[in-house]
């Protein structure tokens, strides 16, 4: 081989390694796309069946969660009712004990003075 012959070698050297770096990319790629294309199908074909679980479990927990909560709602709303009730009657009281002077008794408090008179 003489000294002409090697810039011909190197060139093909070149040409083979940019196959090689371009040929792996290149069936990388190939691979995902397919890999894509196969997860797509699996995808539609058991994705109704998933979203069907995941609905059925929602609804079961939905249920439950009411069956739980129902009892402390009904007492807090029960609770708030009698309270609600208790305070119409208390200050309904207070307003006729408040018309009638004789009945009511009001002391001064600690920023009160008392009248001289």
């Amino acid at each position: 081989m003489t000294l002409r012959d090697w810039p011909d070698v190197s060139i093909v050297w070149l040409a083979f390694l940019v196959f090689i770096f371009g040929l792996v990319p290149a069936v990388v790629f190939y691979f995902s796309i397919r890999g894509v294309n196969r997860l797509t199908a699996g995808v539609r074909v058991y994705g109704p069946r998933v979203r069907a679980g995941f609905r059925q479990a929602s609804e079961v927990a939905e249920k439950a969660s009411q069956r739980v909560a129902s009892p402390f709602v009904t007492a807090r709303v029960t609770s708030a009712r009698v309270r609600g009730s208790l305070s119409t009657l208390f200050s309904s009281s207070a307003i006729r004990a408040d018309r009638r002077p004789e009945l009511s008794s009001h002391e001064p408090g600690p920023g009160e003075h008392q009248k001289e008179g």
